[in-house]
């Protein structure tokens, strides 16, 4: 999915996070408990590679990510953590990226309890491969993440969402060319909160 898109497709998500959250002392009880849990989600979506010369023809990833985030006590922010799987082939060429990723994560709670819009930013660490002809290479890089989306309970324990992520700074060289992985991701998730 391209960028636009994707941006297209998470504007209900947000648009039902931008109303009014409320007030600490007014939270049901219900949304004091989903601000205070941990959860886990599986994630699946597309990635597309921002440099598409470097990744061609393989440059629009289906992509899988298990993700984790939790609050902190006294924190104004939780923690979060991601393992995620990237990978396309066409015309003989085979594209993959393996990531992880740490880092901080806001999530807050909308007046109905039900919908709870969140952003998070953090470092990742990217494993890039690409074949073909016979040959392949691959490569690390450090870099940066930032993301952001919306999910919505559909008891107290499941939910369903939609994420938006960007990964950028990454120094990439495949085949002693200097490029990089960073990506725009568009995805939809399942999650149970305990």
């Amino acid at each position: 999915m391209k960028p636009a898109l994707a941006t297209l497709a998470l504007v209900p998500f947000l648009a039902a996070s931008c109303a009014t959250v409320s007030p600490g002392g007014n939270q049901s009880r219900a949304t004091q408990q989903e601000s205070s849990r941990s959860n886990i989600s599986l994630l699946v979506g597309q990635r597309s590679m921002s440099d598409s010369s470097d990744w061609s023809p393989t440059d629009d990833q289906t992509m899988v990510e298990l993700g984790f985030a939790t609050p902190v006590s006294d924190w104004p922010v939780g923690l979060e953590a991601t393992l995620s799987h990237s990978k396309d082939s066409s015309g003989g060429f085979k594209g993959e990226t393996t990531e992880g990723s740490v880092g901080a994560r806001k999530t807050w709670d909308v007046t109905d309890g039900n919908v709870h819009p969140y952003v998070g930013l953090g470092l990742s660490w990217i494993k890039a491969k690409f074949s073909g002809l016979g040959l392949s290479d691959d490569d690390t890089s450090l870099a940066g993440y930032a993301h952001g989306g919306a999910y919505y309970d559909l008891t107290s324990d499941w939910h369903v969402g939609a994420d938006l992520r960007l990964l950028f700074g990454s120094d990439i060289t495949l085949f002693g060319t200097n490029g990089d992985a960073d990506y725009t991701q568009f995805g939809i998730f399942v999650g149970y909160s305990f």
